[in-house]
């Protein structure tokens, strides 16, 4: 059995792997009330996802969700088609009046589908060149889901190179483009994102809060050119991705992806199993979905994990993937 990174810092073997599948389960809520009410908090595009080690935290501790500043991106969150433009400048924000439960396992985070990165340093704030736009705390999830992944086939190459490779808790075989934390509500009052509330319908027990950090192209057009030119070496070299400079704006890590999956979107597939009361469009990016204007209906589009976009002009949505960041002060 191969021992991680983390097993070393520890002094542990490894832990047995979870079963591949949609949904890691967290641990139990803590409120003894009956919850009767469920949130989906979905996550599209690029965001670091701070969780704390479960053995230095409480159930008061929860998630940071940091959304750095990238200059083609548009930040909203709200309802699926209702969303409204996040206020940026480096604030900090909260989603409040949902059920917090036990603090999340490394394993939760489902590494084998994530870049999960374990005690890198962090710089809450980021760089000159990606500063944060704003920061989000929530709670800890009853569970959390791994959706519209993209997969290695037919390749073999690892997604994610150099240093970051060092941090990772296991080098991921997909990489999910949506994720969503699961909650429980009792009362709809109470919920509230950044002191926006929350509507429900008549009869309605479940809702989906979108969080996007997102190209409205599909596609980062000041990357659609991969290569630069180093003036000082006079030869043309490989730019990096906005994933890349995330993770060095927040972490200080040399990270590379795999050109290999560079034009990938990753899998769009009515059978991939969803919360409760999500639908399979709701995992479609903006530029898919439409807007300013948010299109009307959505008919099924099914494409599967190795579908690489056709080029001119590619998504290549893989270079808005997500950082899960478990155990850094």
């Amino acid at each position: 059995m191969a021992v991680t990174r983390r097993d070393a810092l520890n002094g542990l073997l490894a832990t047995p792997l979870i079963a591949a599948g949609s949904a890691v389960g967290a641990s139990a809520p803590l409120s003894t009330k009956k919850d009767k009410y469920r949130l989906n908090l979905v996550m599209h595009g690029m965001v670091v996802v701070v969780v704390p080690d479960k053995l230095n935290a409480t159930a008061s501790d929860g998630i940071e969700i940091l959304i750095p500043g990238y200059p083609e991106h548009k930040h909203l969150w709200g309802l699926w088609c209702q969303e409204i433009v996040m206020n940026g400048g480096g604030g900090s924000f909260e989603i409040t009046g949902l059920t917090r439960n036990q603090p999340l396992d490394v394993e939760d985070l489902d590494p084998d589908s994530n870049a999960v990165m374990e005690q890198p340093f962090l710089r809450r704030t980021g760089s000159a060149d990606i500063p944060l736009f704003c920061s989000i705390k929530v709670p800890f999830p009853e569970k959390k889901w791994s959706l519209r992944k993209v997969c290695q086939h037919p390749y073999i190459a690892d997604f994610l190179i150099n240093d970051a490779a060092y941090y990772l808790r296991r080098a991921p075989i997909k990489i999910a483009m949506v994720h969503v934390f699961q909650y429980s509500f009792s009362d709809a009052n109470d919920v509230l994102f950044g002191g926006n509330k929350i509507a429900l319908e008549q009869g309605q027990t479940t809702v989906n809060l979108h969080i996007w950090s997102d190209p409205v192209e599909g596609r980062h057009v000041t990357h659609d050119d991969n290569l630069v030119l180093d003036a000082k070496n006079k030869a043309w070299m490989r730019k990096a991705t906005p994933f890349e400079l995330m993770v060095k704006a927040f972490t200080d890590i040399d990270c590379e992806q795999s050109v290999a999956y560079r034009d990938r979107s990753g899998a769009l597939d009515d059978a991939e199993p969803l919360p409760q009361g999500m639908m399979t469009y709701e995992k479609y990016t903006l530029q898919e979905r439409g807007y300013p204007v948010c299109k009307q209906s959505f008919p099924t589009v099914t494409q599967k994990c190795d579908y690489s976009e056709p080029a001119p002009p590619r998504a290549k949505i893989v270079h808005c993937m997500s950082l899960f960041v478990y155990g850094s002060q």
